[in-house]
């Protein structure tokens, strides 16, 4: 919901997470379980939103805990 609301698609998420930097200031890194690290990845689409996403890794898998775009405040009703 929030993706659609703030005009982020899965392929922007993609391009992120392979071109992104990480901003260990909005990460938490420190739990000792894997699965429970989120790291903040920032960087610019391919349509020149700023974002940074939240990622959470576990096993072979990432999730996607929320997307942002850094300089629009979207007025979303996700609930």
């Amino acid at each position: 919901c929030r993706m659609n609301c703030r005009s982020i698609d899965s392929l922007e998420v993609d391009e992120i997470l392979k071109k992104g930097h990480i901003n260990y200031v909005k990460s938490d890194t420190s739990s000792n379980n894997p699965c429970r690290k989120k790291y903040a990845l920032e960087g610019t689409t391919r349509d020149n939103q700023l974002v940074r996403i939240i990622f959470s890794p576990c096993n072979d898998a990432q999730t996607v805990v929320t997307v942002i775009d850094m300089d629009t405040d979207w007025d979303c009703d996700c609930k």
